[in-house]
């Protein structure tokens, strides 16, 4: 990687935070985002989401006992390695999420409305590709 592809990295990471992520006009947290994957793709350890969110096992430790203190979430020992914690919704997430699935989606989609379809066809392409490359690494 040469430094100008550095830059188009940084810029699209930071670009795509704030066009997509950080809209000043919806409440959607990382926290929320989280309990949405963990929704959609429940019983993995701790880690996993830990990983699979860019977030740090010490500081998703923290965003997991918020998570627990709200009631979004269970912890249950993992039975075929009980060291490892395995992240279920609680009804009370299960509750939120199907009150708000179709505000995020809703949120997501308005951004993504503000280009062609072929455009979204394409960006959703090349979403696709990077995260097939991205696991690689």
């Amino acid at each position: 990687m040469n430094k100008k592809q550095l830059d188009q990295l940084i810029d699209f990471y930071l670009i795509t935070k704030k066009k997509i992520f950080d809209k000043k006009d919806h409440k959607i947290t990382k926290r929320h985002l989280i309990v949405f994957k963990i929704y959609k793709d429940p019983g993995k350890p701790m880690g996993y989401y830990s990983e699979m969110s860019g977030i740090s096992k010490p500081n998703f430790s923290k965003v997991i006992d918020a998570l627990l203190k709200e009631d979004f979430i269970e912890i249950q020992k993992d039975p075929d390695d009980r060291r490892k914690s395995i992240l279920f919704v609680s009804e009370k997430g299960k509750d939120f999420f199907s009150k708000h699935e179709d505000y995020v989606y809703n949120v997501f989609t308005e951004s993504m409305n503000r280009i062609s379809k072929e455009d979204q066809k394409e960006f959703f392409n090349c979403i696709e590709k990077a995260m097939e490359i991205i696991n690689k690494l």
